[in-house]
């Protein structure tokens, strides 16, 4: 073990010993709750194969991660992935809620509606409207109701909060981008909206001739957009959008490594490989394999 990984704790739920993760887990929680007892400072750690999604409504505070760490003040949301090592530093006034959902069920939610996903890295998102703010509050109350109230139904009335709040979050999400887009002008309006055609199209067959046409502009103008802002060409950054797909098939799905590219918009599954190869390091199954066994 290398003495990096030898020192960050794997709980559970934070400051509970490790135990296998039920498929279906789900847990709904006041941030107080826990970070309160510790006075806001929860230190660096991971959990196995939950994911953490935080609605907060106040107070300010830092996500301590590998890389590099991420502030925030105010009312926001906060994806945790599964598997990346995180603390946080609380203010003493944070209030909100976290929800833990085992990478197993949200996979299973999401098999009908990938475009639910939650994004694969650590990300923070503001809430800047008063609907916004109302409506998360009131999927987080219905859904604390039915985790903690067993009435007739109660799994279908749970997985449709569960879904209500990824829409939400799904639109925030898209709205924070449009938001960014807006306020920095035409190129970066110009590079939203390619990606947002992206999101729609990556699996299809499209080339970039189809996607200007859509976008109404050049070659050159698309990809000085791209390459500005984006860091990467325009073909670049669709298939970077496959990757990550076939990255959360082959993590969460039980899909052949076959199935995995082709439902990531592959159809030549030695392009597939080589092509996973070449960009993670490591052949589509090896990658599979590794990750599972090591949030197992």
């Amino acid at each position: 073990m290398s003495r990096k990984t030898s020192y960050i704790p794997v709980f559970y739920l934070y400051g509970e010993a490790p135990q296998d993760v039920n498929s279906h887990f789900l847990h709904l929680e006041e941030i107080a709750d826990r970070s309160a007892p510790v006075h806001g400072q929860i230190r660096a750690h991971r959990h196995a194969d939950l994911n953490h999604i935080f609605v907060i409504s106040q107070g300010s505070g830092r996500v301590l991660t590998e890389g590099e760490d991420l502030t925030f003040t105010g009312a926001h949301v906060l994806y945790v992935p599964a598997g990346l090592v995180h603390g946080f530093s609380f203010s003493e006034d944070i209030r909100g809620h976290v929800l833990t959902i085992a990478s197993a069920y949200l996979g299973e939610l999401l098999r009908t509606h990938s475009e639910l996903a939650l994004p694969v890295d650590l990300q923070a998102l503001p809430i800047t409207d008063r609907r916004s703010s109302r409506q998360l509050r009131l999927w987080i109350g219905r859904l604390a109701r039915e985790l903690f109230w067993q009435a007739p139904s109660h799994l279908a009335a749970t997985e449709a909060c569960l879904l209500g709040l990824m829409v939400d979050l799904h639109r925030l999400r898209l709205q924070t981008q449009a938001n960014a887009a807006t306020a920095t002008g035409p190129q970066h309006r110009l590079l939203a909206r390619f990606r947002e055609l992206v999101e729609a199209h990556f699996t299809e067959a499209l080339d970039l001739d189809a996607y200007l046409s859509q976008l109404r502009v050049s070659e050159p103008q698309l990809r000085y957009a791209c390459q500005k802002l984006g860091q990467k060409s325009p073909m670049q950054l669709i298939l970077d959008r496959r990757l990550i797909e076939a990255k959360r098939l082959l993590l969460y799905s039980d899909l052949s490594v076959t199935q995995c590219g082709e439902m990531a918009g592959f159809d030549d599954p030695a392009y597939f490989s080589r092509l996973f190869k070449q960009h993670t390091g490591t052949p589509p199954r090896q990658f599979r394999t590794a990750r599972r066994q090591a949030v197992a």
